[in-house]
Order: C-alpha cells, then sequence, then structure tokens
C-alpha cells in the first residue's frame, strides 16, 4: 500500500511537471501605446512585436486598390477628434472608390513567433470594427475569412436602432433594401465607435477582411472609412529558449531518478 501510494504521488508530480508548459495568458494589442514611429502615415504593412512580453508579433499589411486609400491613410488616430489622447484605433480608409463593389482593399493579420516569421496560433481573438456606416454617398461593407461570430455593439442610444446588416462572415451598414433613413448605420461626423461591431474568432494563426462599397452606393462613391480597435487573444506561453529547455530536461532526470530511488526504499 505504501509502494502504490508513493507511485501516486509520483505520478501526479510528473503530470504536474510535464504540464507546466501549457499555461495561457490573456493578451491585448492596444493601439492606444502606439504611434506614428510604429506606422507611419500611409503605410501598408506594420509589426508590432513582442505582444505583452508574450514572444508574440502581430504582422499587418494592406494589400488590393491601395492607391484608392488617402495620403495619410493606413494610420493609427483617435477614435473620437474631440479627445485628442483618448482611445485610438488603426484606421483604413478616405477611399476614392471609383465603381461600387469593384474597388476593394483587404487587410491581413498574422500571428509570428517574435522576430521570426514562424506562424503562432492563438485563440479567443475578438476586437472591434469601428466606423462601419452609411450615408447617401458610400455603404460600408466587410468581408472576413473564416468563420467568425459577428455580433452588434451598442454604444450610445443613437445606436440602438437599427443594426448593421449581418449575414455569415460578411457585414455592412445597409442592405439595400426598405428605407435607408430609417434602416442604415448612418455617418456620425466625431465618434467612430458609433458603427461599431464585434468580430470574434476561435484558434487562428492568421485572418483577414476585405473592406470595400455595399450596395445602394451611388457609381462614384465618396471617401470613406472603416478601423479596426484594440485586439484581444489568447496564447499559450512561449517555447523556451534551448538552454532553458536543457535545465529542464537536467531537472527532470534528476527528479525522476531520486523518485525512482524512493519508490525502491
Amino acid at each position: 500500500m505504501e509502494i502504490r501510494n508513493r507511485k501516486n504521488t509520483i505520478l501526479s508530480w510528473l503530470i504536474l511537471l510535464l504540464g507546466c508548459g501549457k499555461a495561457q495568458a490573456q493578451l491585448t494589442l492596444d493601439w492606444d501605446i502606439y504611434g506614428t514611429s510604429d506606422w507611419a502615415y500611409g503605410a501598408m504593412e506594420g509589426t508590432f512585436s513582442n505582444i505583452e512580453a508574450s514572444g508574440i508579433d502581430l504582422f499587418v499589411v494592406v494589400h488590393g486598390d491601395v492607391f484608392k486609400l488617402g495620403n495619410d491613410r493606413p494610420r493609427i488616430r483617435p477614435v473620437d477628434e474631440t479627445r485628442p489622447n483618448g482611445e485610438q484605433f488603426l484606421q483604413f480608409g478616405n477611399f476614392d472608390f471609383s465603381r461600387s463593389g469593384t474597388d476593394s482593399i483587404s487587410v491581413s493579420l498574422s500571428f509570428y513567433e517574435t522576430g521570426t516569421t514562424n506562424p503562432v496560433s492563438v485563440a479567443s481573438v475578438s476586437f472591434q470594427m469601428i466606423d462601419v456606416n452609411e450615408s447617401s454617398e458610400f455603404n460600408d461593407r466587410i468581408s472576413f475569412s473564416g468563420s467568425p461570430i459577428l455580433s452588434e455593439v451598442v454604444v450610445s442610444q443613437n445606436r440602438s436602432l437599427p443594426e448593421h446588416d449581418m449575414s455569415g462572415a460578411l457585414v455592412q451598414a445597409w442592405d439595400g433594401t426598405g428605407s435607408v433613413s430609417a434602416d442604415r448605420v448612418y455617418e456620425t461626423v466625431l465618434n467612430d465607435f458609433e458603427g461599431a461591431m464585434q468580430v470574434e474568432y476561435g484558434a487562428v494563426n492568421s485572418l483577414s477582411f476585405t473592406f470595400d462599397c455595399g450596395p445602394g452606393a451611388p457609381v462614384n462613391p465618396a471617401a470613406q472609412d472603416i478601423g479596426i480597435y484594440d485586439i484581444a487573444f489568447t496564447s499559450f506561453t512561449p517555447v523556451p529558449e534551448p538552454a532553458t529547455v536543457g535545465v529542464m530536461l537536467a531537472g527532470s532526470f534528476f527528479f525522476l531518478f531520486f523518485v525512482s530511488i524512493t519508490v525502491l526504499l
């Protein structure tokens, strides 16, 4: 009986030892800590390194009809222009689309081990797309890769109704039917949270979305913008450096040697 109890104790220690590298970390890429030194106005790609000392980078790249972007877009800027020191987001836009439903840009977000191009899988990725709205001159439409969960974000009474039109992985400010005055998420001038909606993914190492002009817009839509707010995700702790692995293995060997002697006593 005593030997069996010792074996059970040893097994419990081994499970604890082998599982110690499975801890999870809740992380957030917060745009508030970044500026033009991290993403210059008009840049088409950028890397946000070692997010919260996690050993994970986020690489963002914009492609497609990028010549339709305004000279200073993409850019990191305040959500509310009346509060220049408030919350920030990564904005894409001031598009000069010439053909509704034809011109578009795509944005790819990829997670890598810091300083490498080795993909890293993360889980529970979530963020808000903001400033997704409509006017008589444009209709914001976004199509996401994969199978995200899309949901409404109501910021104030101004956004209690109507809601975005969502179907599968596509969201738009208006579906092109009914009364545009009653059924659209209308444009606000200063606070871009008024056009917010939530995006959630499971386990991914990359994702992307395409932005264009939805139904009901004129043939030559006016300039329009959208943006991505702070990105939250869950990650397993990074793989230790080789020297650390060696120390762990050596420690494990001596631990197993010790418990083996203990069983024989």
